[in-house]
């Protein structure tokens, strides 16, 4: 209670399949198809798990196991259950806990027999005790109002899964208790669960249930009204709305004008294209009959290009889809040009000078006659710069790796936190460019459990995985070798769920590669660069890694620092030393 772990924060459901039971035993089967054999009081009626889906929803509460699929699943059921979305808890007390008490894990009866989690019968005819209490245990004055388990299982001042009762103290009808964990604001009361309360306070119990029937069949009425007044008030907006709007919504397909499916889209994987171009005829050119041919067919502010001027009535110089003839291949008005052998020979001489220029380009087709220059490429061990991002880059790529191989469950399951697979450390070299497509392998056992965005590569979890160490495989395609057998990359991960934040420990290992001018001997203005970007991760001036970022937000920022580093190696993206705002040599001398 201290630290504010209970409830949500301390345990969580799933969805299974009760396949039988035996005993204090029950086989369940899970979403992703495995069996488990688990005691069965630890197996809660579907009702009452949905109850506690609502009842989480419902305190807006940070709850990370509290995906988007049992969001859905409470939605359906909600939809099914109930034309106003609301799941009537004040039924379910009524009919199935009414005469039922759900307690702790051992509570003793009046006739002394011993009862786990639930007690089946509740006695009526008993008699609160009017004797003194024993030594250790105090007297209670009343029995004030009731709290089923869902409610006290998200509550604060409770946080176990019993139904609580609030009692009224003998002899402390003046204390203060609101400041104790299970307090109330109620003097001389406090929130006390069922295990807690002997046998024969039945009677209160039942009379407490009854009255918190009675009061939330009349809140749940007034919720009805409220949301049938809402929908009325949306229908008729709706029908004010429809009104206005002139023009049917555009109708979507999936399926191409014959039948097969449309196309997809090799950037926006959501849509699809039905794209198949008209036979070109001479007969029934519209692009040939529609080409401006005199000036006012122009829009206001454009003309025609002059040279050449206007196309004539036969002109077919705009038709993409035909061959060029021999005279479109030559430029007779710059031969015809008084100046144009002058502009001829200087042009030659200015690629000729150029292509002199060994330091920067080489002359390439001398044999085959398919002249053209080629950059020089400098080897990267010539150059200390390059070495030194290279491997400050591939220290980012390693610790990169090691985290994804201990990847946290609670990041997952984060809604506020994007986990985006960095494929940049996972593509080869010469294919380090963003993928078009991520895709969960289809033999990853990873899909029942997991999804990934197919555009950005955001990683998360719908649920929780079958084992504390889970594998997952994600394909990552270029546009080359979409419809080809390769990849462009696999990347095995592992999600944990250690509370052990391992990717804190490998800010501080990169850290210190990079604070290693041996190794690393950047320069100056690259460090101070990459010293900006890394400040998100790490506190230079305590030289301590930050504790308040998030998994998301480590991984954003390690991709961002190796695409820096891979640039740096082969671009001048910074002034080197000698580019700097420095005095020359000569002005210092003369200073002196």
């Amino acid at each position: 209670f201290f630290d504010k772990i209970f409830g949500p924060k301390l345990a969580k459901i799933s969805r299974a399949s009760l396949l039988d039971r035996k005993g204090g035993l029950s086989m369940i089967a899970r979403e992703d198809g495995s069996t488990h054999e688990v005691p069965t009081n630890r197996v809660l009626p579907w009702y009452e798990g949905l109850l506690i889906l609502q009842q989480i929803e419902a305190s807006a509460g940070n709850v990370p196991w509290f995906t988007e699929r049992l969001r859905e699943i409470l939605e359906q059921e909600r939809s099914k259950r109930s034309k106003f979305f609301i799941l009537a808890s004040s039924v379910y007390v009524e009919k199935k806990l009414l005469q039922q008490a759900v307690t702790g894990a051992s509570y003793i009866d009046h006739n002394d027999q011993e009862h786990n989690f639930r007690r089946d019968t509740l006695n009526p005819d008993d008699k609160p005790d009017e004797d003194d209490p024993l030594d250790g245990f105090w007297k209670v004055k009343d029995v004030l109002a009731y709290m089923p388990p869902w409610e006290a299982f998200c509550n604060q001042r409770c946080g176990l899964y019993q139904e609580f009762y609030k009692v009224r103290w003998e002899n402390f009808e003046e204390t203060d208790f609101s400041n104790v964990e299970n307090g109330c604001t109620d003097p001389g009361s406090t929130w006390e669960p069922d295990e807690c309360l002997p046998p024969h306070l039945d009677v209160f119990r039942l009379r407490e249930k009854k009255t918190w029937i009675t009061q939330r069949k009349d809140q749940e009425a007034k919720e009805e009204l409220a949301k049938a007044e809402k929908a009325a008030e949306n229908r008729k907006a709706g029908k004010r709305k429809e009104t206005e709007v002139s023009e049917p919504p555009a109708k979507m397909s999936r399926f191409r004008r014959d039948g097969k499916p449309l196309v997809r889209d090799v950037f926006r994987l959501s849509f699809g294209h039905d794209f198949k171009p008209d036979p070109l005829d001479d007969r029934n050119d519209t692009i040939r009959m529609g080409w401006p041919r005199r000036p006012e067919e122009y829009p206001p502010g454009f003309g025609v290009a002059a040279p050449p001027g206007f196309c004539h009535a036969k002109c077919d110089c705009m038709d993409d889809q035909r061959g060029q003839k021999p005279w479109e291949t030559s430029k007779s008005w710059l031969e015809q040009d008084p100046q144009g052998p002058q502009r001829a020979a200087d042009a030659l001489k200015m690629v000729t000078t150029f292509s002199e220029q060994s330091r920067l380009v080489r002359r390439r087709g001398q044999v085959s006659k398919q002249v053209y220059l080629e950059s020089v490429q400098h080897h990267p061990a010539e150059d200390t710069q390059c070495k030194a991002a290279l491997y400050l880059a591939k220290e980012v790529e390693t610790q990169i790796h090691k985290a994804l191989k201990d990847l946290p469950l609670d990041a997952l399951m984060d809604g506020n936190d994007e986990v985006r697979i960095p494929s940049l450390a996972f593509m080869k070299p010469g294919e380090d460019y963003a993928p078009v497509r991520y895709l969960l392998s289809p033999d990853s056992s990873a899909r029942s459990w997991a999804k990934i965005s197919p555009e950005n590569g955001v990683l998360s979890a719908t649920m929780g995985p079958p084992s504390r160490q889970a594998p997952v495989t994600i394909e990552l395609y270029h546009p080359e070798v979409l419809g080809g057998a390769s990849l462009g990359a696999v990347i095995d991960c592992t999600v944990t769920t250690s509370s052990k934040p391992v990717w804190r420990s490998a800010t501080a290992s990169l850290i210190a590669s990079f604070r290693d001018v041996q190794k690393c001997p950047l320069t100056r203005n690259a460090r101070i660069i990459l010293q900006e970007r890394m400040s998100k991760i790490y506190d230079f001036e305590n030289r301590l890694a930050k504790e308040d970022i998030t998994f998301g937000e480590w991984l954003s920022c390690m991709e961002l620092a190796l695409r820096l580093l891979r640039s740096l190696a082969f671009a001048n993206l910074v002034k080197s030393e000698v580019q700097t705002s420095r005095p020359p040599p000569r002005a210092v001398a003369r200073a002196n």
